[in-house]
Order: C-alpha cells, then sequence, then structure tokens
C-alpha cells in the first residue's frame, strides 16, 4: 500500500509541476493594497466601531518611510463614521515588546472616517502577523480600542 501511495504522490508532483502542459494562466490575484482593500474589517473591543489599516507599501524595518491608510466605520460595518484616532501602537506580539519612535508618527484625517499615518517606525523586520497595531479611537464620540495583526512580513 505504501508503495503504490507514493507512486501516486510522485505522480502527482511531475503532473502538476509540468509548466508546458498548463496552458491557462492562474487567475490575477491582488496584492499590497488591493488585497487589503478586501480584508475584513476588525472590530474594536466594545463593537463601538470596526477598522481597516491599509498598508500604502510593504512595511519596512529602521525607515520613517511607512505609511498606511486607516478606515473607520460603524459596527454594522456599512458607513464611514466620524471618528479622532488617538494611538497608533505598534507592538511585536511574537517578541512581546514595542517598536520605537511612536512621536514621530504623524496622523491626518483625510475624509470622514479616513486617516493616514505617516512616519511609521518598526525596530526591527518580523515575519506575516509578529506585528500588531493596537489602534486607540474615538468614534462618534464614544472611546474604544482594537488589535489589527500586520498581514506582511516587516522586512
Amino acid at each position: 500500500m505504501k508503495v503504490w501511495w507514493m507512486g501516486l504522490f510522485i505522480f502527482t508532483l511531475v503532473s502538476c509541476g509540468d509548466a508546458d502542459k498548463n496552458t491557462a494562466d492562474p487567475p490575477a490575484r491582488p496584492t499590497g493594497p488591493e488585497q487589503e482593500a478586501q480584508a475584513p474589517y476588525a472590530f474594536s473591543t466594545y463593537q463601538t466601531f470596526a477598522v481597516k489599516i491599509v498598508w500604502n507599501h510593504p512595511p519596512r524595518s529602521q525607515s520613517l518611510d511607512n505609511s498606511a491608510e486607516v478606515y473607520f466605520v460603524d459596527k454594522n460595518n456599512q458607513n464611514l463614521v466620524d471618528s479622532r484616532l488617538l494611538r497608533f501602537h505598534l507592538y511585536m506580539a511574537s517578541m512581546g515588546h514595542p517598536s520605537i519612535k511612536e512621536e514621530d508618527m504623524v496622523f491626518n484625517q483625510v475624509a470622514r472616517g479616513h486617516w493616514t499615518v505617516s512616519r511609521i517606525f518598526f525596530s526591527m523586520g518580523g515575519s506575516a502577523g509578529s506585528w500588531v497595531v493596537d489602534l486607540e479611537a474615538e468614534v462618534e464620540g464614544q472611546q474604544d480600542k482594537v488589535r489589527v495583526s500586520i498581514p506582511h512580513e516587516v522586512e
């Protein structure tokens, strides 16, 4: 039984890896901001709002050139809501420490429910999911917080 299984396994690898036999191109998959734009929103602790962070380019450590768009929607995840971004705190959950230079970040409100955060500094690299953002905001008069995982590797 093991010999037959290994033979089938090897056959499967050869047939999947043979590029000449594949005539159709795989469908294009969104990357970067396009991929994140399709990602679900994260809900705040008390479910008063939901938030999505879209990185303008893949994050890099030891650089103040990182920036992101932050979108706030109502608890039904439908409409952008009045918001005031209070804190954007980077935390490397896998190592148990925050980043540094948080005071260098710049928050700019672009429109109702849309903020840009620039001069974001990662103190070190890490794999996808090893960094998180602990975000605090006031949305329609209520203060709340949310933790959002960064789905990118930080170089």
